[in-house]
């Protein structure tokens, strides 16, 4: 899967690159699992896919924390409530009300060190 990126310039003239991130949905994984075990059905591939990741959800639920050898640890952080406050337009400068935000819980993921 290629990555692709292209070239932009910074405020003051200077050029720098803009990489964009590759994304592996659901499909593209069934086929590169198809692709590599040709014994693999669709079926079988999608079912396979499917567990791996109903077991990551039921283990991060659980225990809030899954490390995957060589590979990264997801775990589960939760985020603070944030009240409400006043923003400001950058484009036109009003001061605008912005919404309070909920406290929360998202999954982050930290790459192993044989991954970088």
């Amino acid at each position: 899967m290629k990555v692709r990126s292209h070239a932009k310039r910074s405020k003051k003239g200077k050029r720098f690159t803009v990489r964009k991130h590759s994304r592996v949905g659901k499909p593209s994984a069934i086929a590169r699992m198809q692709k590599r075990y040709p014994d693999f059905s669709k079926q079988k591939a999608g079912e396979l896919y499917e567990d791996v990741f109903d077991s990551l959800k039921t283990d991060l639920k659980k225990q809030g924390r899954v490390p995957v050898r060589d590979f990264g640890i997801f775990r589960v952080k939760r985020t603070k409530a944030k009240p409400r406050r006043q923003v400001r337009n950058p484009f036109t400068g009003t001061t605008v009300w912005a919404k309070p935000k909920k406290a929360g819980k998202k999954i982050v993921f930290r790459v192993s060190k044989n991954l970088k």
